[in-house]
């Protein structure tokens, strides 16, 4: 599946308008609403987390059961574009480096 970019509006708040489009757009069906195939990248971890309830409060409302989307931050989304050479350094590695 091709990458694509969709740019909300400013009518309502961005997570809001983020859930919405992807009530609208994406994995509505037999009785589930399957996400698991959408990479959501939000500016930090508490915005995340805020998506993550916004959309399981939409699929209680009509009843669905959710399979969310991946949600990273904008730090972690370079690790999925590409596939790294040699394994990636874990948090002691890194802080014994600096």
């Amino acid at each position: 599946m091709p990458i694509t970019r969709h740019f909300l509006d400013w009518d309502s708040p961005a997570l809001e308008r983020a859930g919405l489009y992807l009530h609208e757009h994406h994995g509505r069906g037999d009785g589930g609403w399957n996400l698991s195939g959408v990479v959501a990248v939000v500016p930090a971890r508490r915005a995340g987390r805020r998506l993550i309830e916004i959309l399981v409060t939409q699929a209680q409302s009509v009843g669905h059961a959710l399979s969310p989307p991946r949600v990273v931050t904008a730090g972690g989304l370079p690790e999925l574009l590409y596939q790294p050479s040699q394994p990636i350094a874990g948090d002691l590695d890194a802080q014994l480096a600096w």
